[in-house]
């Protein structure tokens, strides 16, 4: 496949040309007419008019004319020249031309030509007259890129195995003469390599020297994505844009098995409970279990919150610290309804919240999908407010839109229900809720008998602080209860504090 070209044709003294087959006398280039001879003596070229490079192989017009007014005979001949060692070689010798102009299209047959640039010569001798010509338009034979892959040589089979350093190595040698082609090097499941289904690997320019290259393959295409399962040829499309496209196959082909199914990557999340549960006090201890996956050691923290702001200081803690070890992706907790000081946690509508502590950085915080209803028996309702959730600065008669959670224990309950739970919200500046001592003032009710049964708006109420509202830090408490029950069944305190600015220290 690889080869150096030859000029066999001519090796010449400084002004002469000979004819390769030895049938024409040599020219001696130096004999130039007198001056003042009468021009009856001429040749010149029509075509080629501009340089361009064609395939080695190619047939080149070369298109002509000569004018003989003498009597005698004049003989044509059209030579090449190579531009690098100025070696020529007759493409056509012996014209005879008597007593008149010839136009010819002399075709010059590239195949025997090495790669290189050629000028087109042209002469016309008789007696002692001689007169010649060079084409406009020179000629550069183009050798075909060379290509040949020295591996695969057999088929073979890539391990698809993740935890596998598999590679396979593509070896292949090359050149293009004129330092200008390049080799598509990929992969396709059928023989035709421009059908658009092939998948591209790497892309070389080939040198104008020989050259051994190889690339590794890894399992993945050229972008980095994985190869589908399939037997592959292994191709090659070199294209120099002047020579046909070569397309080179590897003896060997690529087979890619079936690929196990990736596993799906451990999200950092609480996966039970799943949903909304409900916890009574009487119950056994509830599971909790997350998944997690840290490279290495991390601090674990559950908690809980009746709110949707988990960093305003109201969420309990239920575990703390728990030591979690790189290898662990899953971990569960039994919690029997007690904060980590052991004391019952609260009724009411909780969230669990799952807190890494990975040694720098804040910590990472993601809350269950679902909530912990709770309560002390079955039906009791549950109340949990939520906004505001930090505390407000406000002047008296400014609005205060104050939200809550709420259930009323009983699955699909009508609002018309005589045992639907009634809502209470009161300002109180004391932390503590009703049936609690009772310290400064005693609380003001702001809301009463709000039924429970309904959701939306009706868990909101909007609040004007008061014109006779003292100056002062303030609290706000909610109640629920059934008729007949009272309303101190489950309470609930807001997490952040409405404060009432002095007007006569602004």
């Amino acid at each position: 496949m690889f080869r150096a070209g030859l000029i066999g044709t001519l090796v010449l003294s400084p002004g002469l040309i000979a004819i390769s087959d030895g049938c024409f006398p040599l020219i001696n280039l130096n004999d130039r007419p007198p001056r003042g001879t009468a021009t009856t003596l001429a040749i010149a070229f029509l075509a080629p008019t501009q340089s361009r490079s064609v395939p080695i192989g190619s047939a080149v017009p070369i298109e002509w004319t000569a004018t003989n007014l003498g009597d005698d005979e004049a003989i044509v001949t059209i030579v090449v020249e190579r531009r690098s060692d100025l070696a020529q070689s007759v493409v056509a010798g012996g014209i005879r031309l008597v007593g008149g102009g010839l136009t010819q299209t002399t075709h010059w047959d590239t195949g025997s030509y090495v790669n290189g640039e050629y000028t087109i010569r042209a002469r016309i001798e008789r007696g002692g007259l001689l007169r010649e010509a060079t084409a406009d338009g020179r000629i550069t034979v183009n050798e075909r890129p060379e290509f040949e892959f020295t591996e695969p040589t057999e088929d073979t089979t890539f391990d698809v195995d993740p935890n596998s350093d598999a590679q396979i190595i593509i070896r292949w040698r090359s050149r293009d003469l004129d330092d200008s082609a390049t080799a598509k090097v990929g992969l396709d499941t059928d023989e035709d390599h421009e059908s658009g289904n092939e998948l591209e690997l790497v892309t070389r320019t080939l040198a104008s020297e020989l050259v051994f290259d190889s690339f590794r393959f890894v399992g993945n295409d050229g972008s980095g994505g994985p190869v589908p399962e399939g037997t592959y040829f292994v191709y090659a499309l070199v294209d120099d844009k002047i020579n046909p496209k070569l397309s080179v196959r590897a003896q060997g082909r690529i087979v890619i098995p079936e690929r196990p199914e990736e596993p799906e990557p451990v999200k950092l999340e609480i996966t039970e409970p799943p949903g909304d549960r409900g916890f009574l006090e009487t119950d056994a201890p509830l599971e909790i279990v997350y998944t997690i996956d840290e490279a290495d050691d991390v601090l674990v923290d559950l908690r809980i919150d009746q709110d949707d702001n988990h960093a305003n200081g109201n969420e309990i803690t239920i575990l703390a610290d728990r030591l979690i070890k790189p290898e662990t992706k899953e971990d569960r907790f039994q919690w029997n309804g007690r904060d980590v000081n052991g004391a019952l946690v609260p009724r009411g509508i909780y969230r669990v919240l799952l807190v890494v502590n990975r040694g720098d950085g804040s910590p990472e915080t993601v809350e269950s999908r679902g909530f912990i209803f709770r309560r002390a028996a079955t039906g009791q309702p549950l109340i949990s407010l939520l906004t505001p959730a930090t505390n407000t600065t406000v002047d008296a008669g400014s609005l205060v839109n104050i939200t809550w959670r709420d259930d009323t224990g009983v699955p699909d309950q009508e609002a018309d229900d005589p045992n639907a739970p009634l809502i209470r919200l009161a300002i109180d500046d004391d932390p503590n809720p009703l049936p609690a001592h009772e310290d400064g003032e005693a609380e003001t009710t702001i809301l009463s008998n709000r039924n429970a049964v309904g959701d939306g708006v009706q868990d909101t109420f909007l609040y004007t602080i008061p014109l006779s509202l003292n100056p002062g830090t303030y609290y706000i408490h909610a109640y629920i209860g059934r008729p007949g029950q009272g309303d101190f069944e489950t309470t609930s305190t807001l997490a952040g504090r409405i404060i009432v600015r002095d007007p006569n220290s602004q």
